[in-house]
């Protein structure tokens, strides 16, 4: 009896299953835990190991792929608002004589990670309003604005005012939460004790309100109101004299015309 063994010669290119493979991938910090793709190759020539490379498209080391498995990740921040949006990928299959090659394409989507930001860090009114003066169904003061760096995710401001000094059910101030209008209600007092020179509150700007993901942005009003005069002068002291009954009247000249007035006298 003879027996013969065949033995498997490398003659035999690996094989991808696929010529393209193609998803999206959000954009995210490095995680190694996750694979976002798998490519994978077969080769009749049994014996053989398979290891995977990418050789063409990972432009500043973006991403990297596990040499025996297939699994692709993202070894660098992935940001959407920096980098490219789409990553054409060559893979590489060796079996340590033949290669082959497939691409993957990968296109990556913006998430909301980055918050609102008002036009202004602080909206300062110092010529619009008189104090005392009663506002006539709301007196428009300023609009505030804001933009959002998540450039490609469709965008849905809402404001509101988020301090106020006064009660919350009878505001000073309030703001259209569309627009970012803002209006005075009601009059203002400047002067001490009561009033004060300068009226200041926060407001605040929420993106994509409806969603779990939504983030929110900050900026001051400071409202200066315009000073009138509206308080009479007051002495700050009261001052108390003597004056000797038959005493002179004046030791001036005639020609001169003087006059007092009393306002009022106590004994």
């Amino acid at each position: 009896q003879v027996q013969v063994i065949i033995g498997d010669k490398n003659d035999n290119p690996p094989v991808f299953e696929k010529p393209l493979y193609e998803t999206n991938v959000f954009e995210q910090p490095p995680d190694s835990s996750k694979s976002i793709i798998r490519v994978q190759a077969t080769d009749k020539d049994i014996a053989d190991t398979l290891t995977y490379s990418i050789t063409s498209g990972n432009t500043d080391g973006v991403f990297s792929i596990r040499g025996k498995s297939g699994d692709i990740y993202v070894a660098r921040d992935l940001d959407y608002e920096t980098m490219s949006h789409t990553f054409t990928l060559t893979i590489t299959v060796s079996d340590s004589f033949y290669t082959n090659m497939t691409t993957v394409i990968l296109h990556v989507q913006d998430v909301n990670d980055n918050a609102p930001e008002f036009t202004k860090s602080e909206y300062v009114i110092t010529s619009v309003v008189e104090e005392e003066t009663p506002p006539r169904g709301g007196q428009f003061l300023v609009q505030v604005g804001a933009t959002d760096k998540d450039t490609a995710r469709t965008t849905d401001f809402v404001y509101s005012i988020s301090s106020d000094d006064n009660k919350p059910n009878d505001p000073t101030f309030s703001i259209e939460p569309k627009t970012g209008r803002i209006f005075l209600l009601k009059s203002l007092d400047r002067d001490l004790p009561k009033g004060r020179a300068e009226y200041q509150f926060n407001v605040l700007v929420v993106d994509e309100p409806n969603s779990a993901q939504s983030l929110i942005g900050y900026a001051y009003v400071k409202v200066k109101p315009i000073d009138i005069n509206d308080n009479q002068p007051e002495f700050t002291t009261n001052l108390t004299g003597y004056v000797p009954e038959n005493s002179a009247k004046d030791s001036s000249q005639p020609v001169d015309n003087i006059r007092y007035l009393l306002i009022s006298i106590r004994i």
